[in-house]
């Protein structure tokens, strides 16, 4: 079928506020747990700082699952609990969320093995902007608890509570205090640091080999200005029967504008995430000096008082032809 495109938010704004965007994910799983279903997608593991697949069956362990993660997760999990959840002799439908590229391995790894039914799998990808390294995070968020002496207990790359438009990146600690991990996500959207192979990602494309996608639907504020919402808003593309079916169901939990393509275009819907003209020389300073020299120098722009910060940011500028 012509893939389908629609603007959607929550109207549960408590819902709203605790997903990422538009809660799309949190309104197409709803729909699973209530026939009874079973959501398998990525979860962040606050013991090692490790994204893992999870299974979910309930309202609780899902909420933990919503909220933008810009860590590779270990997919490991992920075929095991797929083989384990297709070995049961039911119905309930299973739905899969994840990146392109690891619901394509998971289709790939069901294919293979044939004993397994996939008929009740619904697989929903995510518009990916790319990941970034495990261990590059795991040295991070180590440095912040070794800095505040207390261990991290939240973490959140898009706090909405300046709205949807300027998500803040924060972590909290054990005993309450929220401390700005935005040095971390600046780092992130600088696209130095993703995995060599999502400058190469053969799933950056309108074309989908999913059942539905979801992801944030940038620039609905000048599409249509009525529909924008401080809370955000969800883009959602239907490509075949099983995610028409999963996408009606959930349609009457929010609000939904029926669009484009042309009207949600986005580069990583045209194009793999690209490195920055500085690419050579952050890793090699990243090689010779560690992490926080490289948020210290390109981040905070180096030593120094306001005005020399901003001097050095802006041959950074001229020099790297950064916007």
């Amino acid at each position: 079928m012509e893939t389908q495109v629609y603007a959607f938010y929550l109207r549960d704004q408590n819902d709203l506020q605790e997903s990422s965007s538009g809660g799309a994910f949190t309104a197409l799983s709803n729909v699973i747990l209530e026939q009874q279903g079973t959501v398998i997608a990525c979860n962040y593991h606050y013991d090692t700082h490790e994204m893992r697949f999870d299974t979910a069956k309930d309202v609780q362990l899902r909420n933990q699952m919503r909220g933008s993660k810009y860590i590779q997760a270990n997919n490991m999990d992920l075929y095991t609990e797929l083989e384990r959840e297709l070995r049961k002799k039911d119905d309930a439908p299973l739905l899969v969320v994840g990146t392109p590229c690891q619901i394509a391995g998971a289709k790939a790894w069901v294919n293979y093995k044939r004993t397994l039914n996939p008929g009740k799998v619904i697989y929903c990808d995510l518009l990916c902007h790319g990941v970034s390294s495990p261990q590059m995070w795991k040295a991070y968020i180590q440095s912040q608890e070794k800095k505040y002496q207390e261990r991290i207990e939240f973490v959140t790359f898009k706090d909405k509570n300046r709205g949807w438009l300027r998500p803040v990146a924060k972590a909290k600690l054990e005993h309450g205090k929220e401390i700005a991990i935005e040095d971390y996500a600046m780092l992130y959207k600088s696209n130095d640091f993703m995995r060599a192979s999502c400058y190469h990602c053969k799933y950056a494309s309108v074309r989908r080999d999913t059942d539905i996608t979801i992801g944030d639907f940038w620039g609905i504020q000048k599409i249509d200005p009525s529909f924008v919402n401080l809370g955000g808003t969800s883009l959602i593309l239907v490509h075949t029967a099983a995610g028409k079916w999963l996408f009606e169901k959930a349609a009457g939990a929010g609000r939904i504008r029926h669009s484009t393509i042309d009207e949600c275009m986005q580069p990583n819907m045209e194009y793999p995430v690209k490195p920055s003209l500085r690419f050579q020389d952050i890793h090699r300073d990243y090689k010779k000096y560690g992490l926080p020299h490289i948020i210290e120098k390109y981040v905070c722009y180096g030593p120094g008082g306001k005005n020399i910060r901003r001097l050095r940011r802006k041959y950074f500028e001229m020099k790297y032809r950064e916007n």
